[in-house]
């Protein structure tokens, strides 16, 4: 038999907290041994209870949540969060790793989402919501990465599009009717307006971002609606 994993949960809304406590309690590894509606609550019920993994909303203060789970990491130093968040930016990784947070979830995440979450905290494993992407030095979703494709002009775009399909700068300019250093210079611009270190970074932008996934006729009709 697996070991159980000992979970509270923190969150001001009642219903909220008993939704989640029965739905955590139909599996089998997982045992919720507290419940709280405000931070004040935390110390004690941790004390008496001695959770695990705690599953912190953001919304239980107005106080900056990291800041609270500061100051609750140098008290209980084994205590390892899941942070439910509606934010799409958060800070470093291994900023949040050092407090024990383990695990970031969206309010929108799915069921299966939260209890990957909880049973990698519980094991100091990292997960976060497939719709976050993490990098060595900070997090951000996908959403942020649309946003970044609209700092690309239409012709940034169109030349992203045919570097995701594998196509050459010479086999670009030839579809584009252009030099081959222009589209050199279009490929350098669009990397560094991205942030990205090479091609095939670029080429993985474009898929994520559903760019790439257009045939070449779509991709005139995406151009033409954003101008």
């Amino acid at each position: 038999m697996p070991q159980t994993i000992r979970v509270a949960i923190a969150n001001k809304h009642r219903l909220y907290r008993e939704c989640i406590k029965h739905i955590l309690e139909m599996e089998m590894d997982i045992s919720v041994v507290g419940e709280m509606s405000h931070a004040d609550e935390i110390n004690n019920i941790v004390d008496m209870a001695h959770p695990d993994v705690l599953v912190y909303d953001e919304n239980l203060t107005r106080d900056d949540t990291v800041e609270v789970i500061r100051e609750l990491s140098q008290k209980f130093n084994s205590l390892r969060y899941v942070l439910v968040t509606a934010q799409t930016s958060l800070p470093p990784l291994n900023s949040l790793k050092k407090l024990g947070i383990y695990g970031c979830v969206l309010k929108s995440s799915k069921l299966k989402d939260l209890l990957l979450a909880i049973r990698y905290a519980a094991k100091a494993e990292t997960y976060m919501d497939p719709r976050l992407e993490v990098r060595e030095d900070h997090i951000i979703s996908l959403e942020d990465d649309a946003n970044q494709l609209n700092h690309l002009t239409p012709r940034e775009k169109e030349v992203l599009y045919w570097l995701s399909q594998g196509f050459s700068n010479q086999n670009i300019a030839k579809v584009m009717y252009l030099s081959e250093k222009t589209v050199k210079n279009h490929v350098s611009r669009i990397l560094k307006k991205l942030d990205l270190s090479d091609r095939t970074q670029a080429a993985v932008f474009a898929w994520k971002t559903g760019l790439a996934q257009n045939t070449p006729e779509q991709l005139l009709d995406v151009l033409e609606r954003k101008k």
